[in-house]
C-alpha cells in the first residue's frame, strides 16, 4: 500500500468536491509537497522516468518536484494529470478530463 498516495488522494478528492472555496490549486500542491516531505524527506525529484519504457515521458530537469513528475507521468500514461478532473455519468462511465 502506498500510504503517501492515501493522503494525496484525500486532498485531491477534497479539491474535486469543494474546489477553490476550500482548497486552491496552489494550496493543493503545497499540501502534496508536505506529504512527500514527510514520507521521503524531500518533495524534490530528479528521477529518470524514462525507465518506464512503454511511455514517452520527458526526463525531469533538476529541481523538479515529485508532484510535477507524477502528474506528467499520469498525463502521458492515462491522458490526465494528477489534478485533472474526473467525472462519472449517470450510466456509471468514468471520464478523465484534463
Amino acid at each position: 500500500m502506498n500510504y503517501d498516495t492515501i493522503f494525496v488522494d484525500a486532498y485531491q478528492i477534497m479539491r474535486y468536491a469543494y474546489g477553490d472555496s476550500v482548497l486552491t490549486e496552489t494550496q493543493f500542491e503545497e499540501k502534496v509537497n508536505k506529504v512527500y516531505d514527510l514520507f521521503y524527506k524531500t518533495h524534490l525529484s530528479n528521477r529518470n522516468i524514462h525507465e518506464f519504457k512503454s511511455y514517452d515521458v520527458p526526463l525531469p530537469s533538476e529541481g523538479t518536484t515529485i508532484f510535477e513528475d507524477m502528474s506528467k507521468f499520469h498525463e502521458v500514461a492515462r491522458g490526465n494529470p494528477i489534478y485533472g478532473a474526473v467525472s462519472i455519468d449517470s450510466d456509471g462511465k468514468l471520464s478523465l478530463v484534463a
